[in-house]
């Protein structure tokens, strides 16, 4: 995301030529959109997993066993 964002910044203010790339989450564009949200969305599902290993790792030895609290 940092990059599409870097390149959408260069070409409007005039460093880098255009080359179409939307700039996360505001410009226009249903396909980039929803692969940035699935993106994000699979990021915060990892991030989430990890705090609660972390937090339980004492009383959880499998993961499978996650699923049911």
């Amino acid at each position: 995301m940092g990059i599409q964002a870097f390149v959408n910044l260069g070409a409007v203010t005039g460093i880098l030529p255009i080359t179409g790339v939307t700039l996360p989450f505001i410009s226009y564009g249903g396909p980039s959109l929803t692969l940035l949200l699935f993106a994000v969305g699979v990021l915060a599902n990892i991030s989430m997993f990890n705090k609660y290993e972390k937090k339980y790792k004492h009383k959880v030895k499998d993961p499978r066993e996650l699923k049911s609290v």
